[in-house]
């Protein structure tokens, strides 16, 4: 953890435009950072710009409340704000969070990353990194934000075919350090790239929300793709991604030509071929 450290208090004490970022909690191990950060951001209502950062979860959590394979060697952490924005603009918080490690990972490691719809990191198409958002409202007002973020950095082929074997992965499993060729990269500096990019995006939703949706479609690999949607019930159809809507539904295009809306909560979905 040294290195995140030294990167992180760099970033704390000489950023002093810096406003997602004030605190710092660092656990060897924890179950989950995103159930203490919801912990202590419903407990201490003046608690913000908290980050809650484990080298490994013993218990974390992705979306859908399914388990998150987190060992060693990997990016596991937890964001806590209280951003000025109210709940109608929630769909927008996916865009910041997906668009912010995307581009923290393009900008440190030279890797094509892309978004897969709705907030999954690929890398040739290989997930590399998810995102749990948690939010703490009452009626319109948004009281609380977390970000929780799980990248896979430094894990080597073992842990990452543990992962797969685990989850039964619906496409393949990889890390920066495999698409890196072994080489480990500063999880610290991707850390405080990330951090700067939420900063940065969180300002643009006050004004200009077009601009990150835009800036969020330009690295979405999903859009002008052939999908397959699985629902709940594992009945299945595809179709053509044309777009992605304010609210984060895709767009599809299906076989009788009609446009459809699809939610996150409803499906999941895999690219396929026409």
């Amino acid at each position: 953890m040294n290195g995140r450290c030294c990167s992180l208090l760099k970033f704390l004490s000489t950023t002093k435009q810096n406003s997602v970022c004030k605190r710092v909690f660092f656990y060897d191990i924890t179950e989950s950072t995103q159930d203490i950060a919801i912990s202590l951001a419903e407990a201490n209502s003046k608690l913000d710009r908290t980050l809650i950062i484990a080298n490994e979860q013993s218990g974390g959590k992705g979306r859908d409340g399914k388990i998150w394979i987190s060992p060693q060697g990997g990016i596991w952490l937890s964001l806590i704000i209280r951003p000025a924005i109210t709940v109608n603009k929630a769909s927008f918080l996916s865009f910041i969070a997906s668009l912010s490690v995307c581009e923290a990972i393009r900008a440190e490691s030279g890797l094509e990353a892309k978004i897969k719809w709705p907030n999954d990191i690929v890398i040739n198409s290989k997930k590399v990194s998810g995102i749990l958002i948690s939010i703490g409202a009452e009626k319109a007002t948004l009281k609380y934000l977390i970000f929780g973020i799980g990248i896979n950095s430094n894990l080597d082929n073992t842990s990452l075919q543990l992962i797969s074997k685990t989850i039964g992965a619906a496409y393949e499993i990889t890390s920066l350090r495999n698409e890196m060729s072994g080489n480990y990269i500063d999880c610290g500096n991707i850390i405080v790239r990330i951090l700067q990019k939420l900063d940065y995006y969180l300002e643009q939703l006050e004004y200009d929300e077009l601009s990150v949706l835009n800036d969020w479609k330009v690295r979405c690999e999903t859009i002008n793709k052939y999908v397959r949607i699985v629902n709940k019930d594992h009945s299945w159809y595809e179709g053509l991604v044309l777009d992605v809507d304010h609210d984060g539904s895709l767009i599809v295009k299906v076989a009788n030509g009609n446009s459809i809306r699809v939610t996150d909560n409803q499906v999941t979905i895999r690219t396929t071929t026409i």
